[in-house]
């Protein structure tokens, strides 16, 4: 296990911001890979494919114009939320990134389900991909922590830190803007 990270996440009920607790800052992890890669690792091992992905991931990415881009966006998916939840080996089987809508789900098997549920988490992902570059990006939260509800609720620390903040009129969350940002809001 990595050093300093706790067994459990847990809400500091002691430290009160107007009666609601304060929630930890979530994990988060994040992988990123040429596509390129993991398409010619896949070629050079057709069995690889079975091991990497579950057949829902291999039937939604095969049926997409750029395959190879799906897959890698997944495995960086995989990738990222092993190193959220910090484990120290696994199973690309047990972590399997599925289509939603707006983004995708993960579900968890096996050893990352067992320390999901040690921490008391849930998982959730971003990715992006383009013809050189996939990403992605895990979040893991306490489970029944609301982020849109934490993150409107801390406007004012935002402003403190940042030293200004905009309000994101689709979702009602406040997004930092940093220098540059802010020179366009007058």
């Amino acid at each position: 296990m990595y050093v300093g990270l706790p067994d459990r996440l847990d809400v500091d009920s002691d430290n009160c911001n107007g009666g609601s607790a304060m929630h930890p800052a979530p994990l988060v992890g994040i992988d990123v890979m040429e596509p390129t890669r993991i398409e010619k690792r896949l070629e050079a091992r057709p069995g690889l494919r079975t091991e990497l992905f579950t057949k829902v991931e291999l039937a939604y990415c095969d049926s997409q114009h750029h395959p190879q881009q799906h897959l890698a966006a997944r495995f960086c998916a995989k990738e990222a939320v092993v190193k959220a939840l910090a484990l120290d080996a696994f199973d690309p089987l047990d972590i399997e990134v599925l289509p939603g809508d707006p983004a995708p789900t993960v579900r968890l098997t096996g050893p990352a389900q067992d320390r999901a549920d040690q921490l008391d988490v849930s998982v959730r992902v971003s990715l992006s991909h383009v013809a050189s570059t996939a990403v992605a990006v895990a979040l893991v939260v306490r489970r029944g922590f609301d982020l849109v509800e934490s993150l409107s609720s801390s406007a004012h620390l935002v402003d403190d830190l940042v030293g200004g903040f905009v309000p994101d009129e689709g979702l009602g969350v406040v997004v930092p803007v940093l220098g540059p940002e802010l020179d366009g809001l007058d």
